[in-house]
């Protein structure tokens, strides 16, 4: 039923979009995955180091050059509306994102995961909490 939903979402061109705060391990795995399904797309990922976060991107075969770095939350908002991938510093603005449908923490910091989960549901997001710490 599940796979159907994102089939249905994958149809009608409006995939479930994912903003992801940590490209590490785990993140970047994550990204992987979502870019082989149907119906889901990262549309964020948020990272202190931009390169990593670059990196991720690239290895489930984004171009770099489709690629949009945003410092400010309307510049992260904009790019999303035009459905280019984003990647951010910040992951306060990806739990801030109106057009993000579910946040994904990833960090592994408690106390930095806790914060950018309660501004997400704070801002109407869902949130996966992937920090088993926090």
């Amino acid at each position: 039923m599940l796979s159907e939903e994102l089939l249905r979402r994958q149809e009608e061109a409006n995939p479930i979009c994912v903003g992801l705060i940590g490209a590490g391990k785990f993140g970047g795995g994550l990204i992987a995955q979502i870019s082989q399904m149907k119906g889901m797309k990262v549309g964020v990922v948020a990272d202190v180091d931009l390169g990593r976060a670059l990196r991720a991107y690239e290895s489930s075969g984004v171009a770099a050059a489709a690629i949009v770095t945003a410092a400010a939350q309307g510049a992260l908002d904009d790019a999303l509306r035009r459905d280019r991938p984003a990647i951010v510093e910040d992951g306060l603005l990806v739990a801030r994102a109106e057009e993000v449908d579910v946040v994904v923490e990833a960090t592994g910091q408690p106390e930095v995961g806790a914060r950018f989960a309660l501004e997400a549901l704070r801002s109407g997001n869902h949130v996966v909490m992937v920090n088993v710490e926090a």
